[in-house]
């Protein structure tokens, strides 16, 4: 299990499942103790409720465009569906959408990648959105690594070692960003790593 700072446990995630997101897992990395916001992070009544999704170009939608390398972002990634779906339990649901088609986790981490951030990097743009809408923030997604892998993967053959030290090193990146999306949100957030 992926983990964050603070108390976590693993659960199903089928909505987002449903929601389109086509990897192989999903894992759902949530503090509060279940399926509704605690108490001390539950919005008040009438209050705007707020969606996280950071990531790359899945969580954004993405359509291939010719001469453009990252392609061009739409309204039509798994984000969009999830929030759509959450909508259900949290109404008025805003999505706060930062990810950038091509960025790797070292990118969205620490900034570059061809996507620029008001705070520098994704995650930290994110963490200061989730800081500064603590009350109202109720679900992050994080949706990093495949950009991390595609170096590894290209012509005809896979290269193992490089495959080995892109998932290493994208298992302890996603680790620091789940740790400081955590310290943002609280217990009451919702985290669904993709």
């Amino acid at each position: 299990m992926v983990s964050a700072a603070g108390p976590c446990r693993s659960t199903n995630a089928s909505a987002a499942a449903g929601a389109g997101a086509h990897h192989g897992a999903i894992r759902a990395v949530e503090g509060g103790g279940g399926r509704e916001p605690s108490p001390a992070g539950a919005p008040t009544h009438g209050q705007a409720t707020y969606y996280v999704a950071l990531g790359a170009s899945e969580s954004v939608g993405f359509q291939p465009m010719p001469g453009r390398r990252h392609g061009h972002r739409t309204d039509h990634g798994y984000a969009n569906d999830l929030a759509a779906i959450e909508r259900g339990r949290w109404p008025g649901l805003r999505l706060k959408a930062l990810g950038c088609p091509g960025i790797t986790t070292a990118a969205a981490l620490y900034g570059g990648g061809a996507c620029h951030y008001p705070a520098g990097s994704q995650v930290q743009t994110a963490v200061d959105f989730i800081r500064h809408h603590r009350r109202s923030t109720v679900l992050a997604t994080v949706d990093l690594g495949f950009n991390d892998l595609w170096p590894c993967l290209k012509g005809d053959s896979v290269h193992r070692a490089c495959v080995g030290s892109a998932v290493h090193r994208v298992r302890r990146l996603v680790g620091v960003i789940l740790g400081r999306v955590r310290a943002a949100g609280g217990a009451g957030l919702h985290i669904v790593g993709v």
